[in-house]
């Protein structure tokens, strides 16, 4: 992995290229962030960078042995922290104190190849307490060859002392264009459309995108759920049950669906303001006809129902209780109470 394969981030790039060329680079770093834009990539990177035996200003140069091992991922001075790393048998998804106390020892021990070691702990903010205190006495007195980096959401986690002895980077999630821009260059062949609505339901994260792209099933669930949505808004008889126990089938995947309704209802409220410029662009023929069979004011407050749910949904709400509360909102929204006979 290189700087230049890293897409957005280059304010990041900047500083950490900066501390590759001046050879200032610290012992430990916080790379904070959501998941998948790019915190993982970029400390790989970063390490690549560091250890490059003929760097000549910010980047690695690619050809030499220390980057071609650490391409290859078989770097000896590039270590991927994880309880698997040293006991096979571990099954916890939370790094254990066992774990860090391993890397200690080996910290202490000189590179086995380049001038410097380079630790990566992915999902740095399980590690407890415990582990935490375990993990101070490197950062306390570190090795002068050797540097951390901690790769977490949320550094709330972090232990004030953790905190203060490195140098915390914060990931944001990357614009919609930049997510788009690297799915047109890793999926030439799949429709700008598609690839624009992938984009935003990705919500800045490559690697959500990725996950997308790469579900045999998102397509058909997603359709499906459009379906639903375009019954609501010329439903003349007794078809909300219908739609919800057909939403209910989605009960596995709530954000998803979430996602699905947010960016129709937002799409909706963009064409009743006079622009084309809508997400579903493979959808507009049906958006235009769900537009033609709602009020003017109708997006607002469908939109502001599907955030308050999404929300209701994060916190833990009973899915099918929610979910018809939800739909009986949106209901009311397109039809008025007068025609709750109709249900």
């Amino acid at each position: 992995m290189d700087f230049d394969k890293i897409y957005g981030h280059d304010n990041i790039k900047a500083i950490l290229k900066n501390s590759v060329s001046s050879d200032r680079i610290s012992h430990a770093y916080i790379f904070e962030g959501p998941k998948g834009v790019g915190r993982f990539s970029t400390a790989l990177a970063f390490a690549k960078a560091i250890l490059c035996e003929e760097q000549s200003g910010e980047s690695a140069c690619g050809k030499c042995k220390s980057c071609v091992m650490a391409d290859a991922k078989t770097h000896p001075d590039i270590r991927i922290v994880s309880n698997e790393l040293y006991d096979d048998s571990a099954s916890s998804q939370n790094i254990l104190v066992g774990t860090i106390r391993e890397m200690k020892k080996e910290i202490y021990i000189k590179p086995f190849y380049s001038d410097r070691k380079i630790y990566i702990i992915p999902k740095a903010d399980t590690i407890n307490e415990i582990a935490q205190n375990s993990l101070l006495k490197v950062f306390e007195e570190p090795p002068e060859y050797c540097t951390v980096i901690l790769i977490a959401e949320n550094t709330s986690v972090f232990l004030p002392t953790i905190l203060s002895r490195a140098v915390n980077i914060r990931f944001n999630v990357l614009p919609a264009g930049t997510v788009e821009k690297y799915l047109s260059d890793s999926y030439p062949s799949i429709s700008p459309e598609l690839l624009r609505v992938k984009a935003a339901m990705s919500e800045g994260s490559i690697g959500t995108a990725q996950e997308l792209m790469n579900d045999g099933g998102a397509d058909s669930s997603r359709d499906g759920i459009i379906n639903q949505l375009c019954r609501l808004s010329s439903s003349s008889s007794k078809t909300l049950y219908d739609i919800i126990d057909v939403l209910k089938s989605y009960s596995n995947n709530i954000d998803f669906m979430m996602k699905i309704i947010t960016m129709w209802f937002r799409d909706c409220l963009i064409i009743k303001q006079g622009s084309d410029s809508v997400v579903n662009l493979d959808k507009k023929d049906k958006l235009k006809q769900f537009c033609c069979n709602i009020s003017d004011d109708a997006p607002f407050h469908l939109l502001d129902i599907a955030v308050r749910y999404t929300k209701y949904f994060k916190q833990r709400a009973k899915f099918n209780l929610a979910l018809t509360c939800m739909m009986f909102e949106c209901w009311e929204v397109l039809y008025d109470r007068d025609n709750w006979y109709k249900i």
